[in-house]
């Protein structure tokens, strides 16, 4: 028998209307700053699932999972948000082997949604 490495890939959906958005509201300058803060909070809190996942931290895993769907529909990361999302329902429930793989795929979509910004906003200055 051979055993197979998957090694998925997803493109992450931005929806670069809202970055648009927010920089017509604040203007360029102020609305790029508030993206990359929201993207810094977005890092921290993506690494943080990480962490409370390795350790069993379900509350401190969902905790950080609502954050996470809050601040990325602020920026337009649609996929991120659902995911988020996602991991918050698996986190009540008692299948271990989803919440790992969708754990991982969280992990997987917030490192594409943040290139994606980054890349969206390299377009934009």
């Amino acid at each position: 028998m051979q055993i197979q490495r998957l090694l998925p890939k997803e493109a992450a959906h931005l929806d670069p209307n809202q970055l648009d958005f927010i920089c017509h509201q604040m203007g360029t300058g102020n609305g790029e700053a508030a993206v990359c803060a929201v993207m810094e909070n977005l890092a921290e809190l993506i690494y943080s699932t990480e962490i409370a996942w390795e350790n069993g931290n379900w509350q401190g895993l969902r905790a950080s999972c609502l954050q996470i769907r809050a601040m990325s529909e602020q920026v337009g990361m649609t996929t991120l948000a659902t995911v988020a999302l996602d991991v918050v329902g698996l986190c009540a429930g008692d299948d271990g082997n989803a919440l790992a793989a969708t754990v991982s795929r969280l992990q997987r979509v917030g490192e594409r949604s943040l290139l994606a910004v980054w890349d969206a906003q390299d377009g934009m200055i």
